[in-house]
């Protein structure tokens, strides 16, 4: 009980952490295939980097470029070897049609940034399909 001229405090209520926007926690029922889990990898290892991977048809590395520099080596780039783009960023209109453009099947990203068309021929993944 309260003592004369003392408010009662209401008691605390211990809640779990707070997960991004009402999302349940990370632990989801996907199954990814061998590839995915390996681009998720890649994804994970070049976080807070700013850089981005260009792979092969088999997985292969074949540069590593700043993502600020993307757009422009691809453009200039002869290398009709690139497949894969793994990137630590937000994936824009831009990069997907230069991406489109070079033949290049598949990007990893961060998140979507606003893209009015996304390529037919192009597969994007974010890090949120990815786990």
């Amino acid at each position: 009980e309260a003592a004369a001229g003392e408010e009662e405090k209401p008691k605390k209520t211990i809640r779990g952490p707070r997960t991004l926007r009402g999302k349940r926690d990370i632990k989801s029922d996907k199954i990814l295939t061998p590839e995915q889990e390996s681009l998720r990898d890649t994804l994970s290892d070049i976080t807070g980097t700013k850089n981005s991977v260009l792979m092969s048809e088999d997985g292969t590395v074949i540069d590593k470029v700043e993502v600020k520099n993307l757009a422009n080596y691809l453009k200039e780039s002869d290398n009709e070897d690139i497949r894969t783009i793994v990137f630590d960023g937000v994936i824009s209109q831009n990069i997907l049609d230069i991406s489109s453009g070079k033949g290049i099947k598949t990007l990893v990203c961060k998140r979507k940034g606003k893209i009015s068309k996304l390529p037919a021929d192009i597969v994007v993944w974010t890090r949120d399909d990815l786990v």
